[in-house]
């Protein structure tokens, strides 16, 4: 039973980190992380735009609220609008730079919720 419980969890472990990492790729960004023995596990993306090119880098520290840098909200009507916590159009200005985005440890990079819905504080 416990290899069983193993096996199943392992298995849903490779799922959800190859999940993210797709969402990245989505949105235009590399998905690379770190493990703090403190913090948990530190989630940061790098543009995909021209990466091989040596160009000036912007490191965006996004941690003082909740929310992921994207979100679908779910309407009453039953569709899904995409925003995003990110204050600029990352994809134009990754032309010319090179964007680090740091993320707020054990928070994805996309989530999901409800209209009326709000995210669950984390440490």
């Amino acid at each position: 039973m416990k290899k069983l419980f193993l096996l199943l969890y392992f298995s849903v472990s490779i799922l959800i980190v190859k999940g993210q990492n797709n969402l990245a790729k989505d949105n235009g960004l590399i998905h690379h992380s770190i493990t703090d023995k403190k913090l948990g596990k530190i989630n940061f993306y790098l543009t995909d735009t021209l990466n091989q090119i040596t160009k000036p880098i912007i490191i965006y520290l996004d941690g003082s609220g909740n929310k992921p840098f994207f979100t679908y909200h779910l309407n009453k009507e039953g569709k899904l609008t995409k925003y995003s916590s990110i204050p600029f159009n990352y994809k134009v200005i990754s032309l010319k730079y090179h964007i680090v985005f740091i993320s707020k440890p054990n928070t994805p990079l996309v989530d999901t919720l409800n209209e009326d819905e709000f995210l669950n504080e984390n440490a």
